[in-house]
């Protein structure tokens, strides 16, 4: 018992010691700082890096969504532009965070792939952003927006985001023609 004694003795001396010394106010508010600090750069580090992007949606008082509105999202920074510009159509496929501002497409719409070669980014995305919800008949509902002013919406926010980059979009591989064919012109309904 004698072994025990001396060494438990000289443990709590050695803990009062590093208390008295700790609690010193100079000594607490300098090692509280420094373990704020440790905190705080492990938490940086561990976090991955986001960065502040522009989404452009259509504004949810106007019709034909010629009236647009802007919205700010953070989305996870890549070195690689095309793996940013996936993060960014996306996340404007999603919708809308604020009733303000109303969808470009059906949720079903998705984004096929992004390819970057040089400086130009090219965009697939899926044919549903042509078409509105389908009923439980196989019947579409018109779209939130026409497809021509969704694909202007996609445009402007790649546009806005990555002003040195020609952007070219598809629709399920092929790029939209919105002008009339001879053909589409001479027909009359009646």
């Amino acid at each position: 018992m004698s072994v025990v004694k001396p060494s438990f003795e000289k443990f709590s001396s050695t803990v009062v010691a590093v208390l008295d010394f700790s609690f010193k106010p100079r000594n607490f508010w300098t090692g509280l700082l420094v373990i704020c600090f440790l905190a705080s750069a492990i938490a940086s580090l561990s976090l991955s890096d986001r960065r502040a992007v522009v989404l452009w949606f259509p504004d949810a008082r106007t019709a034909d969504g010629s009236r647009s509105r802007a919205e700010l999202r953070y989305v996870s920074h890549d070195r690689e532009s095309a793996r940013m510009a996936t993060s960014i159509v996306e996340e404007l496929l999603l919708g809308p965070f604020l009733a303000t501002s109303r969808a470009i497409c059906v949720p079903d719409a998705n984004l096929r792939s992004v390819i970057r070669s040089g400086k130009i980014l090219y965009v697939d995305i899926s044919s549903d952003i042509l078409f509105g919800r389908s009923d439980s008949y196989g019947i579409h509902e018109n779209p939130p927006v026409q497809p021509k002013v969704a694909v202007e919406y996609i445009q402007k926010t790649l546009g806005w985001n990555f002003p040195l980059l020609t952007i070219i979009l598809m629709v399920d591989g092929l790029e939209p023609n919105w002008e009339a064919t001879e053909i589409a012109k001479s027909i009359k309904f009646e």
